[in-house]
């Protein structure tokens, strides 16, 4: 059931009728006891003009000792202090709504999941997950820009929708600055290149000589237009001298589904989404980015070993929500997950074991890093050669 409790309050001004401000602060007092009484203050009826405690009619403040005016104000502020404290305390009260930009099965969507059920624990109030991919994020990043700031939306964010979209396109219906909070960055991960296998290869070396042998007869699958798996395969291409055709899909599952059956000969992806196929024989992770040998692959060589410099791409995942959402509820998400990353069984069991690795940081530290990573981003379209507008 949905209850929202709204309280006039006003200061009463009978031009000839002395008013008693002691009288008028009891009354507001008693207001926010009931409405305390009754469940809760909705935070949007507080910022909202027609609600402003602190409003005083220039004829009541000419008809008041400037004591009495000075102590209606401060009890004012009071008031509002404690309809604050009201909201921090009874939410949530209704069911909360996690966006997730990538379609049902993938990697990310199960953390979300994984995460959303810790979350009902603490807050005693389900979540419903919500996917909305397409566009390479931007369906879901627009979806949560645009939810209603009040706590009752979150949303993850990736490296696409944060960092890439917004230098690959000149306008979005989002703003990554102005139209997000950021709360918590979750994890990082690396990306894996994988081909189909019945494709007569099992290095890279083989699949850049087969790729030259013929050339624009491969196919390579990404998770859309601009994804990091477009940037990736067309840095590829152009570094490696080959002519490759982009598939793009709208979702890890499709893609994976693709190169399972030939229909792509060739993917790019993290490796919490490749392992589990991987692990099966449905595909071949042939090398893994970065440096270091992934944990749970480390018979998979990395880029450098196989003969390719490593990208840069740094794949990553996190919370945000829509501008204007309370500091208390920023707070109390990023409290709540923190302490669920902190359980080594969820640690293993949903993030290490897929790959990936969790990232420990505070909301001012997450903006600080989403503004570096926009920077970076700059320098891996460039490379990529990726133009969309």
């Amino acid at each position: 059931m949905r209850m929202v409790v709204i309280v006039v309050v006003r200061v009463a001004v009978v031009v000839r009728m002395r008013v008693r401000v002691a009288g008028a602060v009891g009354m507001m007092f008693a207001h926010v006891a009931l409405c305390r009484k009754a469940g809760g203050l909705s935070r949007t009826a507080l910022n909202s003009p027609a609600t402003r405690i602190a409003y005083i009619d220039r004829d009541f403040i000419q008809r008041t000792s400037i004591m009495q005016a000075t102590f209606l104000l401060l009890a004012a502020a009071a008031i509002l202090s404690l309809a604050q404290g009201v909201v921090a305390q009874t939410f949530p009260t209704k069911p909360i709504r996690m966006i997730v930009p990538f379609p049902a099965g993938s990697a990310s969507d199960s953390l979300t999941r994984a995460i959303s059920q810790e979350l009902v624990k603490t807050w005693d109030h389900g979540f419903v997950v919500e996917n909305r991919p397409g566009a390479s994020t931007i369906i879901g990043a627009e979806a949560c820009a645009r939810a209603t700031p009040d706590g009752y939306t979150l949303c993850m964010v990736s490296i696409d929708s944060m960092s890439i979209m917004p230098v690959l396109h000149k306008k979005l219906p989002y703003d990554p600055v102005k139209d997000f909070e950021p709360i918590m960055r979750w994890v990082t991960f690396v990306q894996g290149l994988a081909v189909a296998t019945s494709l007569p290869v099992n290095s890279l070396a083989e699949l850049i000589a087969l790729a030259k042998e013929k050339p624009d007869v491969l196919n390579y699958g990404s998770l859309g237009q601009g994804s990091n798996s477009h940037l990736f395969f067309e840095w590829f291409a152009r570094a490696r001298g080959v002519n490759l055709t982009h598939v793009p899909y709208k979702g890890v599952p499709p893609v994976i589904q693709a190169v399972t059956v030939n229909e792509v000969q060739m993917v790019n992806l993290a490796v919490a989404n490749l392992i589990p196929h991987h692990r099966a024989g449905k595909l071949k992770i042939l090398a893994v980015d970065g440096t270091r040998r992934s944990a749970q692959l480390p018979e998979i060589p990395t880029f450098p070993e196989a003969g390719i410099p490593p990208t840069g791409f740094v794949g990553w995942l996190g919370f945000a929500a829509p501008a204007g959402i309370p500091k208390d509820v920023v707070t109390r998400a990023h409290l709540a997950i923190a302490k669920i990353f902190a359980s080594e069984a969820f640690r293993e069991k949903f993030i290490i074991n897929l790959g990936m690795t969790p990232t420990e940081n505070t909301p001012e530290e997450f903006a600080r890093f989403l503004k570096q990573d926009r920077e970076q981003a700059v320098e891996l379209v460039r490379q990529s050669g990726v133009r969309l507008d």
